[in-house]
């Protein structure tokens, strides 16, 4: 939970709540999150020392906001992260000519990081999921452009093999047919289905290329896990309050993050 705020200063360095270790602070200890020194009472979270005042205000952390502002803020912060790891990921390819799938990883780490912040680290299935759908949607959208214009290039050379078999027409035989000689216009649904298809062709890209070389889908699973594994939910063990330089005789308190 690196973005934990600190009630008296910035974080002496990145909190990490993945392992836990157990100590006994002596008399020169200093609380994990402001760096202030601990002179008498202290608590654990998860094995590191905390002041009460930073306790405080993590117990505050976990239990303030509402749900939907969490998941609005996950949500835009994720986006962005995902347009700029895109814009990397195909800048790169088209510049080299090189698709190097190893930035994908890159991208799962960039959103996977962006949604922890989002969310205030509460982590969960969740968040994990958005995640790890900003990060597929991110690798999606840097084989748009190039879809679009192998469409186009297909189009241009249908048509000119098509033009000079087509017999040229009188023109008051034109002039006759008029409108009625006009295609007719795409409904709406038919232009949302091929929206639709359109969509669905190209969330299925990264799975078909994966068919040709299966290690760039291999590469692409790995930015998917990065992006899942940041999210995960770490409970928090709260012990406390204890006395400096004594073995741990306070009650421990299981704490859930909010939704």
């Amino acid at each position: 939970m690196s973005d934990t705020p600190g009630a008296g200063g910035p974080p002496a360095n990145e909190l990490q709540f993945d392992h836990v270790e157990y100590t006994t602070p002596g008399p020169a200890a200093t609380c994990r999150v402001c760096g202030q020194p601990l002179l008498d009472v202290y608590y654990e979270v998860n094995g590191q020392p905390f002041c009460q005042g930073c306790r405080e205000q993590l117990q505050k952390t976990l239990s303030s906001g509402s749900a939907l502002g969490r998941f609005t803020r996950a949500t835009l912060y994720g986006s962005l992260a995902g347009l700029a790891g895109a814009a990397i990921y195909y800048g790169v390819r088209e510049a080299t000519n090189i698709d190097f799938g190893l930035i994908s990883v890159v991208v799962g780490l960039m959103i996977g990081k962006a949604v922890k912040k989002g969310c205030n680290a509460r982590g969960g299935w969740f968040y994990q999921g958005l995640a790890m759908f900003l990060t597929y949607s991110a690798i999606v959208l840097t084989y748009i452009p190039p879809v679009i214009k192998a469409i186009g290039e297909g189009a241009d050379e249908k048509a000119a093999a098509a033009k000079p078999q087509q017999p040229a027409k009188p023109a008051d035989a034109a002039d006759a047919l008029g409108d009625a000689g006009a295609r007719p216009r795409p409904s709406v649904a038919q232009l949302l289905f091929a929206l639709a298809f359109l969509v669905g062709f190209a969330y299925a890209i990264p799975v078909l290329i994966g068919f040709h070389s299966p290690m760039g889908l291999i590469i692409v699973g790995i930015g998917l896990y990065e992006a899942w594994v940041i999210n995960r939910r770490i409970p928090l063990i709260i012990h406390g309050p204890c006395q400096i330089g004594q073995a741990d005789t306070g009650s421990a308190a299981h704490v859930e993050p909010a939704g």
